[in-house]
């Protein structure tokens, strides 16, 4: 593609123009400088890159960078988003020298496939009116050798003997929207005071609050033996608005266009950034970071940042903390004039795509693939936990003070722990009684699992190598939803066994085995378990699965059974015994566990007359094939099939119990009638999720018989057609309440037509072959069934 190059009149080229352009390349980026012209004032620059030196002839055939948003403006050298600790201007080199004033930059980011020799050029613009190349312009003479490869920062700051450091990232130019806040971003890193490199580090990533910007330290707050690494949001203070640690439009040129997006998809700029400086955290030599143990934490907006990246991000983040976070962003009272300024007025729902590094997991929710999803859609953690429940999740420890009408107690805290604990998410939770928006210090964090013991965070133990559990239901833990008053602590008195936190056997987790100690800290309870990020152990969604539950004080067997993996392929034990002391072992197997002592349980298919209008009530009987002394349970669900829901039965759930001493059990179901000439219908009632027993058949067919039918009546004989008609009869129908038959695969039912049907079948349809009106039919008392 050619590019034409317009000159203005020539009194405007007496013009210093551009001079000294240099290209330096390192680290899959190559930075151009060059000298403004400082005879004009509010001028810009295009840059141009081609594979041959750049002239006046070629320049139309050279790849234009700056097309998509516009020629660069003469301030380029100026870093606006500069923080604590961090030059006005930027640096492109380790600990190098300021730039200039009349000093320009442009970082660009070689793409795959580009590396190679590489040729730039960068032209004036004047009003509008791109000058020629060969008049104000200047080119390289030398190509500059480049190659494709990951991005590393520029040190731009170093204290303490290195242990506080700022670094400035340059994003990637040709996939970023620098309309926005341009696309050099800071952020700082703090090492321990006594840090040993030979020893492995947790990274704890801090991200501030509304209103706030990265920390610069000499060395590690708290003398906390982590690493920590402070992200920036930049806000009002320096010239933008904060993103709330997600991100802002792709398309939509800020500058040009107003504030805000109408059009276009809306991208996940921040979290990559954030990613990318955790990923350069990890590879820089200087640190030595234990990958098993990254954590993010933070209050108000970073506390609602923190949130939405352990959600988002479960194969990176071995946990995080939020204190009174955002949850579902559209609900919230406040702060919509600038939500719509990042990502578009809820009306237009305007489609996000997630890119960067980590989110190929999330990747099938952006624009144009098969989950796509709208953006205030996916700004709704709740619903997306539901959505996304089967999905790596991070451990989520998270508060709310009730008092809180910043970010909003009654629209995000309160309706959030239903979707949490409906999602089978590993999480512990406080929601404080007369607390407003502060800090809340780390008093729903579980210690003993995440920070040997200690009363704050800063010796993170958790390891993302590990198995964990997630705890709903807990009769140890407050009401969900919480109340209005009292303060509601959630799982915080449950915790289990690792190498860290021995109070017993540490996990056991291969490919057909699994054992996890798991106890309460004050009182017996029973809880929903539902065991998270499997390291070894896999089973399929339908699967049927073994448990057993032993108490580990006794090695008494408190509860055993089978349970169906569900379709998001999780694995959910509900009112699981928790002891106290050592605390119960669950066992999974895929293989039977002592299953020969244990009752089965079985119930069996059934047929249904769905009548004209109204219900029919029937009952599935579920029976086991002996007594136990335990009482046994499973649970029920009806399964549509040819019969539709709400149509032809009532959906149904439940769970059925078994008595101690007691072999059946009943399941109430309805039928719904119409007058519909259609065929047999039918539905399932499946079992599942059983304690103290095992399933040996779990599946009964529940068949729908129509009764309804077309055609004239007749009498003694009389076929439906009027004519004389034979066959084998396999069902009598009618529509009363009295029962008859002439031999067993006859059957009668009467009703309010008062007639008698006579029908033959096939394998999929039945044909009417006799119908009598009941008056003018006589049967011999021989003949009557009961």
């Amino acid at each position: 593609m050619r590019y034409e190059v317009e000159s203005l009149e020539p009194m405007i080229l007496l013009s210093a123009g551009v001079t000294q352009l240099e290209a330096v390349h390192h680290n899959g980026q190559t930075f151009l400088t060059w000298q403004e012209d400082t005879t004009i004032v509010g001028e810009e620059y295009h840059v141009y890159r081609y594979s041959e030196a750049i002239t006046a002839d070629n320049i139309g055939d050279a790849e234009l960078l700056t097309l998509k948003w516009g020629p660069l403006d003469d301030d380029t050298s100026v870093h606006q988003l500069a923080g604590p600790g961090a030059p006005s201007h930027f640096v492109i080199e380790d600990l190098g020298s300021e730039l200039s004033d009349d000093t320009g930059l442009f970082v660009y980011t070689t793409q795959d496939g580009e590396s190679g020799n590489a040729f730039y050029a960068v032209t004036l613009v004047v009003n509008g009116v791109e000058q020629a190349l060969d008049v104000s312009g200047d080119a390289l003479a030398t190509s500059v050798q480049e190659t494709a490869g990951e991005t590393a920062p520029i040190l731009v700051n170093s204290v303490n003997g290195g242990k506080g450091r700022v670094y400035t990232q340059f994003m990637d130019y040709k996939t970023w929207n620098p309309t926005f806040q341009g696309y050099a971003y800071n952020y700082a890193v703090a090492l321990p005071a006594d840090y040993d490199p030979s020893k492995d580090y947790a990274l704890k990533v801090n991200l501030h609050a509304y209103t706030g910007s990265y920390q610069f330290l000499p060395q590690t707050e708290y003398g906390w033996q982590t690493i920590e690494l402070f992200v920036d949001d930049p806000g009002a203070d320096r010239g933008t608005i904060h993103t709330w640690w997600y991100g802002f439009a792709a398309d939509h040129n800020y500058r040009t266009d107003g504030p805000i997006p109408t059009s276009g998809v809306i991208e996940n700029f921040t979290e990559q950034r954030v990613l990318k400086a955790i990923d350069e955290v990890v590879a820089n030599s200087d640190f030595s970071v234990d990958t098993t143990r990254i954590h993010a934490q933070g209050h108000s907006m970073g506390g609602s940042g923190a949130l939405s990246l352990g959600i988002r991000y479960g194969d990176l983040f071995a946990g995080i903390y939020s204190s009174e976070g955002m949850t579902n962003y559209a609900a919230s009272p406040g702060f919509q004039n600038e939500f719509v300024q990042l990502w578009g007025s809820q009306q237009d729902n305007l489609l996000i795509v997630n890119n960067g590094p980590h989110a190929s997991a999330i990747a099938q929710y952006g624009a144009g693939q098969p989950e796509q999803t709208g953006v205030w859609n996916w700004l709704n953690h709740g619903e997306q936990l539901l959505r996304r429940r089967g999905e790596n999740i991070a451990f989520l420890m998270f508060g709310h003070g009730k008092d809180d009408t910043v970010i909003d107690w009654e629209t995000q805290g309160r309706p959030f722990l239903a979707a949490v604990e409906a999602a089978g998410v590993a999480f512990t939770a406080e929601d404080r009684d007369n607390w407003s928006h502060n800090w809340m210090g780390f008093s729903f964090a579980p210690h003993n699992l995440f920070s040997a013991g200690y009363g704050d965070l800063g010796e993170w133990s958790f390891k993302d190598t590990s198995s964990f559990l997630a705890i709903a239901n807990a009769t140890g833990s407050g009401p969900v939803p919480p109340t209005s008053t009292g303060t509601d602590f959630y799982n915080l008195n449950i915790e289990w066994a690792t190498s860290w936190n021995a109070f017993h056997d540490d996990i056991v987790d291969s490919t057909d085995y699994y054992e996890i100690s798991v106890r309460s800290t004050t009182v017996n309870q029973t809880a929903s378990v539902t065991p998270r990020d499997f390291q070894q152990f896999s089973a399929s969604a339908g699967q049927t699965v073994y448990w057993k539950s032993v108490d580990n004080n006794s090695d008494q067997v408190l509860q055993q059974g089978q349970v169906v993996v569900d379709s998001d392929g999780l694995i959910t034990l509900n009112s699981f015994s928790v002891r106290t002391g050592l605390g119960s072992r669950l066992i999974l197997s895929k293989s039977p566990i002592d299953s020969t002592s244990l009752p089965r349980i079985s119930i069996s298919d059934t047929v249904a007359f769905e009548g004209n209008s109204g219900s029919k009530f029937l009952q599935l009987t579920a029976s086991l094939n002996a007594p136990s002394t335990q009482t046994v349970s499973a649970a029920f669900a009806t399964i549509a099939g040819s019969a539709t829901a709400g149509e032809d039965y009532t959906a149904r759930s439940g769970v059925i119990t078994f008595a101690p001493g007691s072999t059946s059990a009943t399941i109430d179901l309805e039928v719904l009638g119409d007058t519909l000439t259609e065929g047999d219908e039918a539905f399932t009632v499946r079992l599942s999720d059983v304690q103290n027993g095992v399933i040996s058949d779990g599946e009964a067919i529940v068949q729908i018989l129509n009764d309804d039918t077309t055609g004239g009546t007749g009498t003694g004989g009389t076929g439906a057609g009027g004519g004389t008609t034979t066959g084998d009869l396999s069902r009598v129908v009618a529509t009363s309440d009295t029962v008859l038959t002439r031999s067993e695969n006859l059957n009668a039912n009467l009703g309010a037509f008062e007639q008698l049907s006579l029908y033959t079948t096939s394998s999929n349809s039945r044909t009417m072959l006799l119908q009598f009106d009941v008056d003018q039919l006589s049967i011999a008392p021989a003949e009557r069934a009961f």
